[in-house]
């Protein structure tokens, strides 16, 4: 995707439990940010039901989700 060719990560953090009650999330997210400020992150499903875990090539590599009321 042209969005994502040539961007560079500058953050990397979990969504806060503000942040994904906005969202209407249950759960919270690894977000990725890029140097343009939009961020990134996995969804349980194309509708936004809740937030999703990232998947990794690494071997036996995944971000998570978080419980909203986990700090």
């Amino acid at each position: 995707n042209r969005k994502l060719v040539g961007r560079k990560i500058v953050n990397i953090r979990y969504m806060t439990s503000e942040e994904a009650k906005g969202y209407g999330y249950e759960k919270r997210p690894l977000v990725i940010f890029l140097d343009n400020g939009e961020g990134i992150w996995a969804q349980k499903d194309d509708e936004g039901n809740d937030a999703g875990a990232l998947m990794t090539t690494w071997k036996e590599m995944m971000f998570g989700t978080l419980d909203s009321e986990d700090a």
